[in-house]
């Protein structure tokens, strides 16, 4: 191959390109609010919820908010790559291509690897009320002390059956429903759309309790219940199977039709690509072309009351 005809840089970088703009799935966007930063870290005021609608009695009777701040800092990260010239020379064109495409879908995965740590952590982690983002001793204004954790007994918790699977996610979504705000208003009541994340050990019994219209329970079949729920309450119930969790025993369950979500997705910096390549100091001096890409972001806990964990024992 002719020198003028060897790879050049402007053949790879769509490659980056479009991989960093492929849609994530579209479970981040259900459960993060985005929030777009411009210093080091944000600090968030939760004001607590909006009064509810009461009788006209004798004028008006303003809500007094709450308050309490949460700071969520901004992390930079990068990855980089290098590629010899000597592959260039020798013509790994089809080897150089694949790996510029993965150092893009990498970089495009990384904010998966951040919410599931963060998720994946929340039940030791601090939120914004002081207490534990899972917890069984969440107290608000007018609320009681309230849990959003679920513990329910099964066989085998680390792999239940798709009977038992679906009877712990609906008991989980009864628990929701039952929430009450720090104003005493249930937070959940209008909830239709719910999304279930499971380690990756209760992926087929996830699979099976959300799709078959007949579960085998004490060896015996009956009708799904969670179908008859579903067709009842207009309740749209979503399978989330997320192999980055360390959990083996439980699973949650999230609220993915409300104005403020779980959690916090804080962009500083969206990934940006770099590339130092032909003619550059980089390829003179080194023999080598480098690309990277560079970013600032973070992941934070939000509102604990559109979460459940569902613990098994």
């Amino acid at each position: 191959m002719a020198f003028t005809d060897r790879l050049q840089s402007r053949d790879v970088i769509p490659l980056i390109i479009n991989a960093l703009d492929a849609p994530p799935a579209p479970w981040f966007g259900d459960l993060t609010n985005k929030v777009t930063s411009d210093k080091d870290s944000e600090v968030y005021t939760w004001l607590g919820s909006a009064p509810k609608m009461t009788p006209w009695k004798g004028g008006r009777k303003p809500a007094t908010l709450g308050k309490n701040e949460f700071r969520i800092p901004n992390l930079e990260f990068e990855a980089s790559l290098e590629i010899p010239t000597l592959w260039l020379r020798r013509d790994h064109t089809g080897q150089i291509r694949l790996k510029i495409a993965e150092l893009g879908e990498s970089a495009a995965d990384h904010k998966f690897d951040l919410i599931s740590a963060t998720i994946d952590s929340a039940g030791s982690t601090v939120c914004y009320d002081g207490q534990y983002f899972f917890d069984t001793d969440h107290q608000e204004g007018e609320s009681p002390v309230q849990s959003n954790i679920k513990s329910v007994d099964i066989g085998t918790p680390t792999a239940p059956t798709a009977a038992e699977l679906e009877s712990s996610i609906l008991s989980g979504i009864e628990a929701m429903y039952g929430i009450v705000d720090d104003k005493g208003r249930k937070t959940n009541g209008s909830a239709k759309r719910f999304g279930v994340m499971v380690p990756l050990n209760y992926m087929r019994a996830l699979g099976t309790a959300l799709k078959a219209d007949v579960l085998i329970e004490g060896g015996a079949a009956r009708s799904s219940n969670m179908r008859a729920v579903g067709s009842l309450m207009g309740l749209s119930i979503e399978g989330i199977v997320n192999p980055r969790l360390s959990w083996t025993d439980k699973f949650a369950i999230f609220r993915m039709d409300g104005a403020v979500k779980p959690f916090v997705w804080q962009v500083e910096q969206d990934p940006v690509t770099s590339v130092l390549a032909e003619g550059s100091d980089e390829e003179v001096k080194n023999k080598r072309w480098l690309f990277a890409i560079d970013a600032s972001y973070n992941t934070g806990l939000n509102q604990w009351r559109g979460a459940m964990q569902v613990q098994h024992t």
